[in-house]
Formats: structure tokens, C-alpha cells, sequence
């Protein structure tokens, strides 16, 4: 079993990267800022708090030394899931919007922010599930 202070170093540089990635994105491409302008953010954002809560979860662990990366593997799988569900919603809410407009013009406009939608909460929930499972990962041979 390796000592505490390293395996806190292990959680402070991948939260830290994470949260590197989380505000890179935001500045440069103002991710986060365009997906509350969405319907489906949400789930998103269900999902970010998803990855902050396993990433306290995770340091609860290390700071205990008693490791349980089923549920931290169940974590991953829930936001692998919300992403997968708010990319069904986003295509439902696509579809019952373009079946009641009638202009052409409107319809693309639809399709490309519904798609920019439903896109967003999949990549969202893909990044979180893999941010979380690296702890799993880095954790794994503590057991």
C-alpha cells in the first residue's frame, strides 16, 4: 500500500487537470456558456456535479486509505449514462420541435443547436466518466 501523501498527490494532479481542462474549455471555446443558453444543460451540469462529488469521494478514500472502486467505477457508468440520456432528450426535443415549424430557414437553425445540444451533453458525460474512471485507474493497485 503506498503512503498517504502520495496517493493525495495522485487525486490533486488529476482533480487538477481536470479543472485545467474544465476551465481551458471555458475559455476558449466558451463551452459552458453556450450550453446554459441550451434546453438540456441540465444533465450536464448533473453530470459535472457528478465528477466534483466522485473526485470528493476520492479524496475521502485516500485521506482514509480504504479504497472502494466498485462505487467509483459505478460513477463513471452513471455519467457514461446521463450523457447517453441527455443525448436521447436533446433528439426528442429536436424532433417534437421540427415537426411544428413549417420554415426552412428555422428548421437548420433548429437542427444545428439541437445537434449542438445533444452533442454537448454526450461529450460532457464521455469526459466526466473518463476523468472519474482515472482515478480509478491510479487508485486500482492500493487495493
Amino acid at each position: 500500500m503506498k503512503s498517504l501523501s502520495t496517493n493525495f498527490l495522485k487525486w490533486l494532479s488529476i482533480t487538477s487537470v481536470g479543472l485545467v481542462a474544465l476551465l481551458g474549455t471555458e475559455f476558449a471555446f466558451g463551452a459552458f456558456s453556450s450550453m446554459a443558453k441550451a434546453d438540456v444543460t441540465f444533465i450536464c451540469y448533473a453530470i459535472l456535479i457528478l465528477a466534483f462529488t466522485a473526485s470528493l469521494f476520492c479524496f475521502r478514500q485516500i485521506m482514509k486509505q480504504s479504497y472502494h472502486m466498485k462505487k467509483m467505477n459505478d460513477m463513471s457508468n452513471i455519467a457514461q449514462m446521463l450523457g447517453l440520456l441527455g443525448t436521447v432528450i436533446g433528439m426528442s426535443f429536436l424532433f417534437a420541435s421540427l415537426g411544428a415549424v413549417e420554415d426552412e430557414e428555422l428548421k437548420h437553425k433548429l437542427i444545428t443547436n439541437g445537434m449542438a445540444t445533444v452533442l454537448n451533453t454526450t461529450i460532457v458525460g464521455i469526459i466526466c466518466s473518463l476523468f472519474i474512471y482515472t482515478y480509478v485507474i491510479f487508485l486500482r493497485e492500493d487495493e
